[in-house]
């Protein structure tokens, strides 16, 4: 019952965010400087976790195949890799760790100081102004933060095979070249973008469900990146079923 419950106020939360939907452009404003603040935020721990995700690939890559396998294979796999999976699960994982965290804490301090109440006092819908430029925004930035990190592994796979394997830089070029196929980058994005709408419900949605005092808000806060950690991976393989025809 508690779960069917849980799933009801998700529902019900969602339903409101969608009605709001058709007045979005009111909130631009609010939206871009939500992206900013994501974008920023994030870009750095995204640039250096992805690439050095792309060098250990590419490392695992070239030691996997050492002996009977070509130099492009490297950049080959480096770029599957991170277009199929990596890319956007990573990102997705990453920022369902920061930015869940932040959205429930800041909505849930607001709740619990009764800001959202006295936006209501005042007749200011906090679902238009307070939850839908968040959602919009994590929507948004997530793909762009996924694009700049596929780049920096690409980069860090390109370090480890010309330092490290001493690869021909132009072969593992070409290995990148010869698998950059549109769907699949095409599907990372798309990945990425169901990401970015999982971590901004969840972390809008457990940042409204806070109550009481600050127990509450940090409660909130570790609640929603359990959440959104376990709901990028569920549709980490739902989206990759659909996209690619097989479960990644």
């Amino acid at each position: 019952m508690k779960a069917l419950s849980y799933v009801g106020e998700l529902a019900l939360f969602i339903w409101e965010v969608l009605k709001r939907l058709p007045r979005v452009f009111s909130v631009i404003p609010y939206i871009i400087n939500e992206v900013w603040k994501l974008g920023i935020g994030s870009l750095s721990i995204i640039l250096i976790t992805l690439f050095l995700g792309g060098f250990a690939t590419a490392y695992t890559a070239a030691t996997q195949g050492k002996g009977y396998l070509p130099e492009v294979y490297i950049g080959m796999a480096v770029a599957k890799a991170f277009f199929i999976m990596l890319g956007p699960l990573l990102t997705g994982l990453l920022l369902a760790g920061k930015v869940t965290s932040a959205l429930a804490a800041e909505i849930g301090s607001m709740k619990v100081t009764e800001q959202i109440d006295a936006l209501e006092t005042l007749a200011i819908d906090p679902y238009h102004y307070i939850i839908l430029p968040r959602i919009m925004a994590t929507l948004i930035a997530t793909p762009i933060l996924t694009m700049v990190g596929e780049v920096s592994a690409m980069i860090g796979g390109g370090i480890c095979a010309v330092t490290l394997l001493h690869v021909k830089l132009i072969n593992y070029i070409e290995g990148l070249r010869f698998n950059f196929i549109p769907m699949e980058f095409a599907g990372s994005l798309v990945k990425s973008a169901v990401f970015g709408a999982i971590i901004g419900i969840i972390g809008t949605f457990y940042g409204m469900k806070a109550m009481g005092g600050a127990e509450s808000v940090g409660k909130c806060a570790t609640q929603s990146v359990v959440a959104a950690s376990v709901l990028v991976l569920v549709f980490d393989n739902i989206v990759g079923v659909l996209m690619f025809n097989y479960p990644i």
